[in-house]
């Protein structure tokens, strides 16, 4: 069951600071859990998850947290922030 995606002017800020590549893969990335919500298990108050997933590209690892809140009773991903951590492989 898919759900919306609102993404947040903070978050589209933190996609702009991002290269290309790495934007996509965040896009892809939250296209997906609005595609299956049911892999965001709310750990913080009110819905809020921090979702993490690592990309290796070009010899680093990219380390992404993406802030999300699931909301079920309007079946909506609201995608709040996206912070980025690379270090070499």
């Amino acid at each position: 069951m898919s759900y919306t995606l609102d993404l947040a002017g903070d978050a589209a800020a933190d996609l702009r600071d991002l290269e290309p590549w790495l934007q996509e893969e965040v896009l892809d990335e939250i296209d997906r859990l609005a595609a299956d919500p049911s892999v965001l298990r709310p750990r913080l108050p009110g819905g809020t998850v921090i979702h993490d997933v690592t990309r290796d590209h070009a010899g680093s690892r990219h380390y992404l947290f993406i802030t999300v809140h699931r909301d079920d009773a309007r079946r909506r991903v609201g995608v709040h922030s996206v912070a980025h951590y690379s270090r070499a492989i």
